[in-house]
């Protein structure tokens, strides 16, 4: 169904007169998959525009729409400055049928079933890259459309040295002169064509150098725990310290840092600001350094690579696993460390070294095991549990006395058994006050001893008298010196005194005292014989000497 307006332009038009206009309502619906085309537009007099439902497509005024499940019955030709939209929920079977789409017109969605799609080329590359002279150069043009598409210039030229593929629309070559060209481009294909108008600026060759810096050349990231909260970024300065303006290249993508540019182009003086920052959701990574860079080139061709350096780390989030000793009803661990976030085991906390279940479990025992709540005990043995209520290690209690309370001279003491293995204890037993204690001796005051007189200084000796001379004959005169260790003077008896004086000192040492418990000997004098005499024994009771000691 095609309206194409009468005198009032209009396509469609709902008219309600004033007398009917309070509370009128007005509706379009298609079926059996019509297609109305409303050249004029539908429009409505004193009442609301409606809305088209039902199975069908609707032109309003150039502007088509699918509803609902449409299956074409003829061939639709969507023209210049008309365009068909398959909205969400709807579709479209071309059912054999053929689309046209034709230049200047735009179909939105893709149609369904075996019937043929034929689009006009709509050229989409909108600008092109300048170039410079002696620097190669390289740009393709787009366009939308079924293939094959030729492309030719179709008015102005490009620059000298370029030149257009009609195959691909590659415009290639290398510039031999500076300048700005402007020109047109055609796309046909067997169902239209359409023109663009596009512009190369090409600037002379450079002179000078392509350089750059870098500002830091080394970053640092913060140490993070797996787990860890989106991070804050870290920022690289990267500035063209050279006369040539420069591109530079993005870098590729890396699975631990994002790092991205700010612009790509860069003047003489001008600055790009490098981003980096640690993606999110990482696994545990021991600290690395990533050495990188990121490539330039001028404008003269001359390639060069901008070097900076980032470290990361991200720590695993361990727990600590106790060692734990095998029983015959459960397996033990050895020491370990655990990481929640990854669910792995490893020997240390640093996360270095993995390991498996197999050398984390020990197998448990064949045997009983102690369970350690200790010592269990009656009035007799003493045992050990196990888990499974079996007792172990029982064996008779082993007796000591242990005492509570020394017993005083008026009070009771007491002492009880206990098991030195187990501490099982026996009831406590008295023992007995030791009664009314001895009165001690007070001790006897230390007299203070006098302070000792310094020592007279040291007289010289006296001059020594010539030795006398003795008559022979008085040397063999017997007489006896007699020696008192008390210090006493000496004096000389004679010979015959000495049985008497013998007999005496003989009858002083056979007397003794008890003194301490042990039997002493009173004092005597001291005797000894005169030289020349015949030896004498040496008779003596103080205790400073006895009968055996040498002569004096």
């Amino acid at each position: 169904l095609t309206a194409s307006g009468g005198t009032s332009g209009d396509g469609i038009q709902f008219v309600v007169g004033s007398s009917q206009a309070t509370g009128a309502t007005t509706s379009l619906t298609v079926s059996d998959n019509a297609i109305v085309r409303a050249n004029g537009g539908i429009k409505a007099s004193r009442v609301d525009e409606p809305t088209p439902s039902g199975t069908g497509i609707v032109f309003d005024n150039g502007t088509g729409t699918v509803y609902g499940d449409v299956t074409l019955q003829e061939d639709i030709t969507i023209g210049e400055d008309e365009s068909l939209t398959i909205p969400e929920g709807a579709s479209l079977d071309t059912n054999g049928k053929t689309i046209t789409v034709e230049s200047g017109g735009k179909l939105e969605g893709e149609p369904t079933g075996s019937g043929t799609v034929k689009i006009a080329p709509t050229i989409t590359t909108e600008s092109l890259p300048g170039g410079t002279v002696g620097t190669a150069y390289s740009q393709t043009l787009a366009a939308d459309g079924s293939a094959p598409i030729a492309w030719s210039v179709s008015g102005g030229s490009l620059p000298e040295g370029l030149s257009l593929n009609e195959s691909t629309g590659e415009i290639s070559g290398t510039p031999t002169a500076a300048g700005t060209y402007t020109f047109d481009v055609e796309a046909q294909n067997d169902y239209g064509s359409e023109t663009g108008e596009l512009t190369i600026e090409i600037k002379a060759a450079p002179t000078g150098s392509a350089s750059v810096s870098v500002t830091p050349d080394a970053i640092r990231l913060p140490s993070v725990t797996e787990g860890y909260e989106p991070q804050e970024p870290k920022y690289i300065s990267i500035k063209n310290t050279g006369d040539q303006t420069i591109q530079l290249k993005e870098r590729g993508k890396d699975p631990w840092l994002i790092i991205t540019l700010d612009k790509t182009t860069l003047g003489p003086d001008e600055e790009a600001t490098v981003t980096v920052r640690l993606k999110d959701g990482l696994s545990a990574e021991t600290r690395s350094t990533l050495k990188t860079f990121l490539s330039y080139t001028g404008q003269d061709g001359t390639k060069g690579q901008a070097h900076f350096s980032i470290t990361y780390e991200i720590k695993h989030d361990m727990d600590r696993i106790d060692a734990k000793e095998p029983t015959h009803l459960e397996d033990g661990n050895i020491e370990c460390w655990y990481c929640a976030y990854c669910q792995k085991y490893y020997k240390g906390a640093a996360g270095a070294n993995e390991l498996s279940l197999e050398e984390i479990i020990i197998p448990k025992l064949k045997d009983h095991t102690a369970d350690g709540t200790g010592w269990h005990s009656d009035e007799t043995n003493h045992w050990n549990t196990c888990a499974c209520g079996e007792k172990l290690n029982t064996a008779a209690h082993t007796f000591a006395w242990i005492t509570d309370k020394e017993a005083t001279a008026t009070e009771n003491g007491s002492k009880h058994e206990a098991c030195t293995v187990c501490g099982y204890a026996k009831a406590a037993v008295a023992i007995p006050a030791t009664g009314t204690p001895r009165p001690q001796r007070p001790p006897r005051p230390r007299q203070p001893r006098p302070p000792r007189q310094p020592r007279p200084p040291r007289q010289p000796p006296p001059p020594q008298r010539p030795p006398r001379r003795r008559n022979p004959a008085s040397a063999r005169r017997p007489a006896i010196r007699a020696f008192r260790r008390c210090g006493s003077q000496c004096c000389r008896l004679p010979a015959s005194a000495w049985p008497r004086l013998a007999a005496d000192a003989a009858a002083e040492q056979s007397k003794s005292i008890k003194k301490n418990g042990a039997e002493e000997f009173l004092p005597c004098a001291v005797f000894a014989p005169v030289r020349g005499e015949a030896e004498r024994p040496l008779i003596c009771g103080r205790g400073c000497c006895s009968r055996r000691s040498a002569r004096r």
